[in-house]
């Protein structure tokens, strides 16, 4: 188990759009969805480990005001500049840095960078046998 005060080294952060073809279609009042799509937000350290985080709104809002590319438009500009090519020293501070996003719109979406997350990329380094800064 990685100690939570392993520094962490940011190199990188990127936003990926996938589209998951469903078998069935999902089917509301509103209409039926033939294709989920989602957000994936992938953090490199600099050692190259990387960690993997996933929001999934609808693309229109159904059941809240966020959708897709609102939340990909957070993520990108609130969250990735307070993290990206930063150093910290520890999990709680990379997640402290995360939590000033509150003032942010759309966080119930903002879950895509939690201290778990980031957490992945100090296992994933681990696993490669590689410090995580």
């Amino acid at each position: 188990m990685v100690p939570l005060d392993t520094p962490l080294e940011i190199a990188t952060c990127r936003l990926l759009e996938v589209a998951v073809p469903l078998l069935e279609p999902f089917r509301i009042s509103g209409g039926a969805m033939l294709v989920r799509r989602s957000l994936v937000v992938e953090v490199t350290d600099a050692s190259g480990a990387v960690g993997y985080g996933e929001s999934a709104p609808f693309e229109e809002p159904f059941y809240s005001e966020e959708t897709l590319s609102s939340a990909a438009a957070c993520i990108v500009q609130h969250l990735f500049p307070r993290i990206a090519g930063r150093t910290f020293p520890g999990l709680e501070a990379a997640a402290g840095a995360l939590g000033k996003a509150k003032d942010a719109p759309y966080v119930a979406k903002l879950k895509a960078l939690t201290p778990g997350k980031l957490l992945d990329l100090l296992h994933s380094a681990e696993k490669r046998g590689k410090k995580a800064a």
